[in-house]
């Protein structure tokens, strides 16, 4: 028996002193010098290439911002506290003029400073689903502090298991794993497998993937990328490009439009640092982490066009066995059709028909792809050689620095490999798993494999791939065994791709003998111990249990709740973490399962104690409770379904519910039954029903001539309020089919911080904590208001109709609207002025109702009564506070959102511009949208019937714009306006769509206006 004794406990390796490295702080561009620092490092003559260029402007700009930055006043918590005292000793002082001046001052620069801190913690705290502002930095710093700590390496074992713990020793290991793994094995049966492989894409396909590139294009690719994700070793994250896209972005372009044409890249601009992120709790072994490129945002621009252009292609290159990454598929189509295959596998009890299913683990599979192999892929599928050329300069440029403990090492030249961080390499990967494919559908073809029916006639399956995440189907025999192992065995040695045999899984069907299954398990080298316990992170087989099949749920939303640094979050933080995460948690089981309820109660039961902020199993008090027809909505079930199947018709209400009908052609549409006019609430027909033809289908209502309504048939069956919605439907000369589409659909953005909104929500429903509301919990004896001390004291007293709440009221700037009584309650005020005021008066109520709030506590907790000009002072600031974030958000939208067009610009050579506008003195649409799309529906037509084939088609619909920006169709009310339109688009040589302020369209408005004078109703151009 031995003792090993330990005197100091593991520390992480020292790698002794290292000049740190440069990341662009998101707080310089609160400060006033940060963009005049920027825009002369920029503005510095540099020659050499674009590409060459724009490097050595971004060295410029980290120099120039680390000299500028040593000036600057950091973030500095003692600071911090000291102002926080001197504001605190003023507040409790008589107020004169000079110290009023003083307490707004310091408010302000607290308030600054704390923003300065909040920011700082939450860029290194990686927290990408709740923002900045609402004072959780204790909650960012701790996240940034354990993550810290997560990623450490203390030491690691090599390849004969001795425990490695010297800095040098660790960095060595690393570099050394890296140096092995990207290099290429010289894979010799590339041609076995791309010889299967058809050439599905098209000259019009690449046409469409080589067209010259847009600096819109280019814009839209940089905006797609999270603002503060970490950046690669130049230092610059997305956020320095997209907040300085008026100075960076014309060189930024060129740059990214000169390697479009070119095909040359900067091997600067795609080096890269791997980051070691830990698959398991205290990783020994370089296999244990999981490595993540951090590319420079300058490469990750250029990979993002391509991989923008290519995703547009994909459905029709990539076969429906593949779910990931393909726009239109979904996750939930694997696991619905795997898990089908599985239950008839499961209760296939007699016969010889012998079936299994082999779940395969690909080991390393980005970091083994070999680069000849994709290649050939690319070729063989059809893409142009320029296209291909411009995918492997992207591949084949990059080299490595591996980061150990924040220092990089090494310097690695791959010869293989895909980085996982780069928009390219998902897309690629699909490519080449289309190779394995291909080698099972031969076989398939050639009956030398049987895949899975599960009901007769029905298709047969025989492999599902998600990314690496793969299945094959066939017969549990001998044979099928041999033919899926020598696919296997050609697949690895053209890709370069690795089974792992140890996680490699089989599933048997119930009827398969025993020594047929310990045959295969010996073919394949596999252990039989190896469970089949989960595919795409759900179980494939459920049990009687259903509760505790996913109680692994249950498990990980408890964890994510009761981590100690979620205990720092302010309640607005609580309530964006149950609805971005807690919820997001389940969402994904639940698109395929229907939870039990009782289970659904757990969850809810965990989100309510939290929220509400239960604290070492004490009861917080809960203020308030929560309480078409295709043949997929009308079938029944039957007896031996599987569990995912009746989840899914379980839920088959929510969807009757929240569809209606978009009208096409009308031929699926029934009149009377049917849920298809775009009003609100029902969405059907009010007038009476006719007995003669109750069946009759919306087709019957169209003229087929003219494609329009048969506005004489209309007024004899239905009530003219009906008559007219009905004639506001677009009908499209396409007769496309009927579409069934999601209603409701709404988006907004509050202006207000989070806390303030909750507290709104919560005094709208009266269960703030008043001192009504406490009497009613027996929690005290007295309800007098604390101001007047003769009312009771409600929420809609102390914040409405108390009179010292009115004296504030009545200082108000916003001119409060007359039907707006003492009398009424709270929750009616607010409705009144929502729907008299502005949003920006509204959002200036909400602060002052906040502030009230703060004035009772304050006089209810610290007994100190502040004065109305007092609680205006906090006012003011807020407001400042708000009208700062108003004018952030509207400069953020004019950079992130909109690609406005800057005065009224002539068309690009070649091409002919269409400008147009409506002014309209009757209106004969509800729908503002569907009039501005009818509007440019005309507008391109009739360019269309003229015989113009290039067009420039200005749109100042900011909706409308992104809608027709869309791939694929849309799904939207108006969408077969925007299916025509985009339609005629396509029928062009070019057509391109810009988005212009109203003022740079004159013009046309002028021209609308003399319609107007011609035409009583409305005027087009």
């Amino acid at each position: 028996m031995g003792l090993l004794v330990l005197s100091n406990p593991p520390q992480a390796a020292s790698f002794g002193y290292r000049k740190k490295l440069f990341r662009f702080d998101h707080t310089w561009v609160r400060e006033l010098g940060c963009e005049d620092t920027i825009k002369m490092a920029w503005s510095y003559p540099v020659s050499g290439t674009p590409m060459f260029r724009v490097a050595q402007k971004i060295k410029n700009c980290r120099m120039h911002l680390l000299q500028w930055n040593q000036g600057q006043i950091h973030i500095n918590p003692r600071l911090i506290e000291e102002k926080k005292n001197r504001l605190a000793q003023l507040e409790s002082s008589p107020m004169n003029e000079y110290s009023s001046s003083e307490v707004n001052t310091l408010r302000r620069e607290v308030n600054i400073l704390i923003e300065k801190e909040e920011i700082f913690w939450r860029q290194r705290s990686r927290v990408s689903w709740l923002k900045e502002g609402d004072r959780n930095t204790k909650f960012f710093h701790a996240c940034a502090s354990q993550r810290k700590k997560a990623n450490l390496i203390t030491g690691l074992r090599d390849d004969h298991g001795v425990w490695k713990n010297e800095a040098g020793a660790i960095s060595n290991l690393a570099v050394n794993y890296f140096q092995h793994l990207f290099v290429s094995s010289d894979p010799d049966c590339i041609r076995e497998v791309v010889d299967q492989i058809d050439a599905l894409v098209t000259p019009a396909m690449n046409d469409a993937l080589l067209k010259d590139l847009s600096s819109e294009e280019i814009h839209s690719a940089l905006f797609q990328m999270g603002p503060s994700k970490a950046p690669g070793p130049d230092g610059m994250t997305a956020l320095f490009f997209q907040k300085y896209w008026h100075i960076v972005g014309e060189d930024v372009s060129l740059a990214i439009q000169d390697f479009f044409h070119s095909g040359r890249m900067l091997g600067s601009i795609n080096f890269t640092n791997i980051v070691l992120i830990p698959k398991v709790k205290n990783p020994e072994f370089m296999s244990q982490f999981r490595p993540i490129s951090l590319c420079n945002v300058l490469y990750k621009i250029a990979s993002k066009v391509l991989v923008n252009r290519m995703k547009v292609i994909l459905p029709k290159v990539i076969s429906d066995s593949q779910c990931a990454f393909v726009p239109g598929r979904l996750i939930s189509d694997n696991v619905i059709m795997a898990f089908e295959v599985l239950h008839y596998l499961k209760n296939l009890g007699t016969g010889e028909n012998y079936q299994m299913a082999v779940k395969l683990d690909m080991s390393k599979a980005y970091d083994r792809v070999e680069w000849n192999f994709l290649q050939a892929i690319l070729f063989k599928l059809g893409f142009h050689r320029r296209w291909v050329d411009l995918i492997m300069t992207c591949v084949t440029t990059t080299s490595y620095a591996v980061m150990v403990n924040g220092v990089p090492h090494g310097y690695i030249k791959p010869t293989r490999g895909l980085r996982q961080g780069d928009p390219l390499s998902p897309y690629l990967f699909l490519l080449c798993a289309e190779g394995l494919s291909a080698l099972i559908r031969k076989a398939e073809r050639e009956k030398k494999i049987c895949g899975i029916a599960i009901c007769r006639r029905g298709p047969r399956l025989s492999h599902l791939f998600f990314a690496d995440d793969s299945i094959i189907f066939c017969r549990a025999s001998r044979h099928d065994g041999e033919v899926i192992h020598s696919i296997l065995n050609i697949y690895e040695r053209a890709s370069g791709q690795k089974i792992n045999v140890e996680k490699t899984a089989f599933f048997f069907s119930k009827n398969t003998p025993n020594s047929v299954r310990s045959e295969i398990f010996s073919m394949f080298r596999s252990s039989s111990s190896t469970q089949f316990e989960k595919y795409l992170g759900l179980p494939p087989i459920l049990g009687r249990s259903k509760k505790r099949a996913f109680n692994e749920i249950k498990d990980r939303i408890w964890k994510r709740l009761q981590g100690w640094k979620e205990k720092l979050l302010s309640q607005a933080g609580r309530e964006i973490l149950i609805k971005t995460v807690v919820q997001a948690i389940p969402n994904y089981a639940m698109s395929c399962f229907k939870f039990l309820a009782g289970l659904c109660d757990d969850i809810c039961s965990m989100a309510n104690r939290f929220w509400w902020g239960q604290r070492n199993g004490e009861r917080k008090i809960h203020w308030a409770k929560y309480f078409p027809h295709t043949s997929f909505l009308e079938a029944q079930l039957s007896g031996n379904v599987s569990y995912i199947w009746r989840s899914i018709c379980e839920a088959r209400h929510v969807l009757h519910d929240g569809l209606r009908w978009r009208v096409g052609n009308g031929t699926n549409i029934k009149i009377w039954k049917d849920a298809w006019l775009p009003s609100p609430s029902t969405f059907r027909l009010i007038s009476p029903i006719s007995d003669s033809n109750s069946e009759a289908t919306v087709d019957s209502l169209i003229d087929e001539n003219s494609r329009c309504w048969d506005v004489d048939s209309l007024k004899q069956m239905f009530l003219p309020r009906d008559v007219e919605i009905i004639k506001q439907i677009p009908l499209s000369l396409r007769r496309p089919r009927d579409k069934l589409i999601w209603t409701g659909t709404k988006s907004g953005i509050f202006t207000v911080p989070p806390k303030v909104r909750l507290f709104m929500w919560r005094a709208c429903l009266d269960i703030l904590p008043s001192k009504t509301k406490l009497f009613d919990k027996g929690l005290i004896h007295s309800v007098s208001c604390l101001w007047c001390e003769e009312e009771p004291e409600s929420s809609s007293h102390v914040l409405w109709q108390c009179d010292f709440a009115q004296r504030i009221w009545s200082a108000c700037p916003v001119i409060i609207p007359s039907s707006c009584s003492v009398s009424m309650n709270f929750r009616d005020f607010v409705l009144c002025c929502i729907d008299n005021l502005s949003r920006v008066d509204t959002e200036i109520l909400f602060t002052i109702a906040w502030e009230i709030w703060n004035a009772r506590n304050r006089l209810h907790w610290e007994n100190k009564l502040l004065k109305v000009n007092d609680i205006w002072q906090r006012v003011a600031v807020m407001a400042w506070i708000l009208r700062k974030q108003v004018c952030r958000f509207k400069k953020w939208e004019e950079d992130l959102r909109f690609l406005w067009q800057v005065g009224e610009r002539p068309p690009d050579h070649g091409f002919y511009k269409l400008n147009m506008a409506l002014k309209q003195r009757m209106v004969l649409y509800d729908d503002k949208l569907q009039l501005q799309a009818t509007v440019v529906l005309a507008a391109v037509k009739f360019a269309f019937q003229m015989g113009f084939r290039s067009l420039e088609v200005d749109v100042s619909y900011n909706e409308l714009y992104y809608l027709l920006q869309t791939d694929g169709p849309c799904l939207a009310s108006i969408g077969s306006l925007v299916d025509d339109i985009l339609q005629i688009r396509n029928s062009c040589i070019a057509c391109k769509f810009s988005l212009i302020k109203s003022s740079c369209n004159k013009g046309s408005f002028c021209l609308g206006f003399r319609g107007n004078v011609l035409s009583y109703f409305s005027g087009v151009v």
